[in-house]
């Protein structure tokens, strides 16, 4: 075999390797994103489970505090701590606009999906409906409810939890762990409870009110006082 005749035998070879290695290399590739897809897939299944879990049970908790007909909106913002909710309305009559996510993980990076969800109250019947993501974003731009409306409430409940025991349990009840305040500090000293709380307003600025709960007589006051007694922690009873 001739020299020549060698090099061409060679190039076969290297040019049936090459073809050999193109299509492992393309057969690779789209296994590979086969795989991908599929798992993308899978995660956005799993997401969308995930966010249908979030809604039910929302609407569980929400259905929970509708149970007696009587419902405050710190109740309602609690109930749907899952996400971000906009509570509007008075006495038996409410509506929430929350966005909820679901979330799935992943082996690379995680899949989200979200909703936008409409709760209304009426007394103790609850329902729900899907909305745009773009109602959400318009009702946050609206801002939360007035501050003083948000400080009636707190009141309220602070009463109930006194009928049912005593300024510890005032001291310890869910109220103050509603998403539309902030706690900067509480005392219970003497017979008085006292709490200092930062409410949101929709001028994006700040309240702050303060909540005075006496054993004997049994009574709840609040008032609005300036923003900056909020800061540092108050020390005084």
């Amino acid at each position: 075999m001739s020299r020549q005749q060698r090099w061409q035998c060679a190039a076969r070879y290297v040019g049936r390797g090459y073809l050999i290695g193109l299509a492992v290399f393309v057969l690779l590739a789209a296994c590979v994103a086969w795989q991908v897809n599929r798992t993308e897939d899978r995660n956005e299944r799993r997401a969308a489970a995930d966010l249908r879990s979030e809604l039910e049970a929302g609407q569980a908790r929400l259905r929970a505090v509708a149970d007696d007909g009587v419902v405050m909106g710190t109740e309602i913002s609690r109930a749907l701590s899952g996400g971000r909710a906009v509570v509007r309305g008075e006495g038996t009559r409410w509506t929430a606009t929350v966005e909820l996510e679901g979330a799935a993980a992943g082996i690379i990076a995680g899949t989200r999906v979200q909703g936008c969800y409409r709760f209304s109250v009426r007394g103790p019947r609850v329902t729900t409906r899907s909305l745009d993501a773009g109602t959400c974003r318009e009702l946050w731009r609206a801002g939360p409810r007035a501050p003083h409306q948000v400080a009636r409430d707190i009141g309220a409940e602070l009463r109930i939890a006194l009928v049912d025991g005593d300024l510890v349990a005032g001291k310890e009840a869910d109220v103050w762990r509603t998403n539309e305040l902030l706690v900067t500090h509480q005392i219970l000293r003497d017979g008085v409870l006292t709490t200092w709380a930062r409410l949101p307003a929709a001028d994006d600025d700040e309240h702050c009110y303060t909540f005075r709960a006496t054993a004997e007589p049994r009574s709840v006051t609040y008032e609005k006082i300036d923003f900056w007694d909020c800061f540092p922690p108050p020390t005084r009873s």
